[in-house]
């Protein structure tokens, strides 16, 4: 059975494995949000935390968030795979993945503390 995905705001441990979501601006790697599964011991059961690392819907910034939230939903939500934390750590090291970022759009980049 596939699982259904929830999106959980708050914070994401640094310490532990996490995705940062980034895009390139003016030379530098910036990152605008983190995601992780909210119970490490079970990544796959459709529970994924995210925070924010840019403004709220008010902010300037908010056709970017709009963007990064279209993103996580596709990846998470529209795909509907059936391990979507272990999709989302496939999605991090695919040659798509690399060319989206590489051309301008958000790339996410598999961390671990």
């Amino acid at each position: 059975m596939i699982p259904r995905v929830v999106l959980i705001p708050g914070s994401v441990s640094r310490a532990g494995l996490h995705i940062s979501l980034t895009l390139r601006r003016r030379g530098e790697v910036v990152v605008l949000a983190l995601v992780a599964p909210d119970d490490p011991s079970n990544p796959d059961e459709g529970r994924v935390r995210i925070e924010w690392l840019i403004g709220d819907e008010s902010h300037p910034e908010k056709r970017l968030r709009e963007k990064v939230r279209r993103e996580i939903d596709f990846y998470l939500l529209e795909k509907d795979e059936p391990r979507p934390w272990s999709y989302l750590l496939h999605h991090c090291n695919s040659s798509a993945n690399l060319h989206s970022f590489e051309n301008g759009g958000i790339g996410w980049r598999r961390e671990s503390g």
